[in-house]
């Protein structure tokens, strides 16, 4: 019996930042690929918003936080304005 509940703690925390290619607003949609611009207009303003610097310092990325309930879901958005990646994190 312990082993299985050290077995799904482990899982809970493996999967608690959990990569997406989409996520959705009310009833609206994001995905990779969209323009920052398409997300602001559905998500509206993020409650963080931040840069995503290389080991130089150079800015390779924007990252939008969002606090949806007892997750926070991140988007990031490339150089070119396009979102490249989504991750959602449960508190």
């Amino acid at each position: 019996m312990k082993r299985w509940i050290v077995l799904m703690a482990g899982l809970v925390l493996a999967f608690s930042a959990a990569a997406a290619d989409s996520v959705r607003f009310g009833s609206s949609l994001v995905v990779l690929g969209d323009t920052q611009a398409h997300v602001l207009k559905v998500a509206g303003k993020p409650a963080i918003q931040s840069d995503v610097q290389n080991r130089f310092g150079a800015v390779v990325a924007h990252r939008l936080d969002y606090d949806e309930g007892n997750k926070t879901i991140s988007i990031y958005v490339g150089q070119d304005g396009r979102v490249t990646k989504i991750t959602e994190t449960y508190n």
